[in-house]
């Protein structure tokens, strides 16, 4: 089968003639089956908002907003920023409105309050590479640069969250940040280096080993930031226990294991204010992983916490 006509040797017209199917017959229903797909209404998804937005570097991000139904609280909304936007921008946004309808419905054992989910993508060719990847750190693919999270975090810190904010009330005690290997590699620098910026930091299948774990290099400071501004952060780190099999060359270990080793490492800064959780998902690999990340990410921004709580 080919596209959507169907391929037949001559033998095999000469059977369906004879078997009194009429060759003019058989041309029109290739002809029928081969018309393209009539194009209907396109999908679209309320409340919610695409901008183009040039930085000051003078880098274009694709930036993908959606904001709840109900009203915002006398506090704001908390609010979501994930990477690779363009790729799960509408799985997000559709997963938190039936988390958040659906809560307190007590076939939910932990639910969440509507919340605002922001996409970060690109209009054009991705920059991952450059965006996600920490100073100094060698580019992955020859000729490509690397090395930008510093930059694109000033992006995110002082053009972004500032124009969101002017936008939609916003809950600014309870922002999470949210990204998915390299992009989780660029959550866990986030959290090392600026970690006041974000009240919650989800790392999935962190891509440590690949960049020669240059994170790990600000790991001696992070307590020492923590208890100077007496902060209280919170670590989600998940992976696919089948990511085993991704093989990390400059580490010689595997995503699974370099994982479980970040959030065994970072749990030993509870005291200074840090509370890290591992989830790893069963019979999930590097690239099915993200799916189940979705709803326990969403766990993790937008929990219902009570008002003595907050």
């Amino acid at each position: 089968m080919s596209g959507f006509g169907w391929r037949f040797g001559l033998g095999s017209v000469g059977a369906l003639v004879a078997c009194g199917i009429s060759a003019a017959a058989l041309a029109q229903e290739v002809s029928d089956r081969s018309k393209p797909i009539v194009r209907g209404t396109p999908y679209t998804f309320t409340r919610s908002d695409v901008r183009i937005v040039t930085s000051k570097a003078g880098a274009d991000y694709r930036i993908l907003i959606s904001w709840p139904e109900e009203p915002p609280p006398a506090s704001g909304y908390p609010i979501l920023y994930f990477l690779d936007g363009d790729d799960y921008f509408a799985t997000f946004a559709e997963t938190a409105n039936v988390m958040a309808r659906n809560s307190g419905r007590g076939i939910m054992e932990r639910g969440i309050v509507p919340g605002v989910v922001v996409g970060i993508g690109y209009p054009g060719e991705s920059r991952r590479g450059l965006d996600y990847s920490p100073p100094g750190t060698p580019s992955l693919i020859p000729g490509r640069p690397a090395g930008g999270a510093d930059t694109f975090l000033s992006f995110i810190a002082n053009e972004l969250r500032p124009s969101i904010e002017a936008d939609v009330p916003i809950d600014v005690t309870r922002q999470t940040l949210m990204g998915q290997s390299a992009g989780g590699l660029f959550v866990l620098h986030v959290l090392y280096t600026r970690p006041e910026l974000f009240q919650t930091y989800v790392a999935g299948s962190p891509a440590l080993g690949f960049w020669d774990r240059p994170v790990l290099k600000g790991e001696e400071d992070l307590a020492r930031k923590l208890r100077a501004a007496d902060l209280r952060r919170s670590l989600f780190v998940t992976v696919g226990d089948d990511e085993e099999k991704v093989v990390v060359i400059t580490s010689q270990s595997n995503i699974l294991q370099e994982a479980k080793s970040i959030a065994g490492r970072l749990s030993a800064f509870e005291e200074a204010g840090l509370s890290v959780n591992l989830r790893v998902f069963s019979g999930e690999n590097h690239f099915t992983s993200p799916l189940p990340l979705i709803s326990h990410t969403l766990l993790h921004a937008f929990p219902v916490v009570a008002e003595g709580d907050r």
